[in-house]
């Protein structure tokens, strides 16, 4: 949207919609190209990667990784939408609803953060800001749509 394309932002968001089948709870960090779910990580040890590095992976194990920080992300992302003149539809505004649902749920909880860090999850201050963001830009969306919020509010978990 800042530079110019509201085709492609438009797109991206109906792609998420689509991804998810509008259920925040079925949300996951990476898809393919097409929209698919399953990126099975494999390792390709005959192969050097850049200047070497190894090991060489095609796939994407993020793909079943919880990051957290991701609710505030397309919160945001929502937030330029809307400012942009772009209106919240019935099946958006669920969508919406159910990201600010899982941050309130879910803010406690350890997550691999936005590294994507292998091994067991933690707790990790970007994510923590990042559902705050959520439920921030969660309470803004309820109160600029004129519509209600979502069940916890958003308000208690925020402060």
């Amino acid at each position: 949207l800042e530079v110019g394309h509201p085709e492609v932002a438009t797109g991206f968001k109906l792609f998420m919609e689509r991804a998810t089948a509008g259920h925040a709870d079925e949300l996951q960090l990476v898809y393919g190209c097409t929209g698919e779910r399953r990126l099975t990580e494999t390792t390709l040890p005959h192969l050097d990667g850049y200047r070497g590095s190894r090991p060489v992976r095609i796939g994407n194990g993020a793909a079943e990784q919880t990051q957290l920080d991701v609710y505030g992300e397309l919160l945001n992302a929502s937030h330029a939408w809307r400012r942009a003149g772009s209106e919240v539809t019935a099946e958006g505004w669920r969508f919406l609803r159910g990201l600010v649902e899982a941050a309130c749920a879910r803010w406690k909880e350890p997550d691999r953060g936005l590294w994507e860090m292998r091994g067991a999850p933690r707790h990790f201050v970007e994510s923590k800001v990042m559902c705050w963001l959520a439920l921030e830009r969660g309470v803004q969306a309820a109160e600029e749509t004129r519509r209600p919020p979502h069940a916890g509010h958003g308000r208690g978990h925020r402060a």
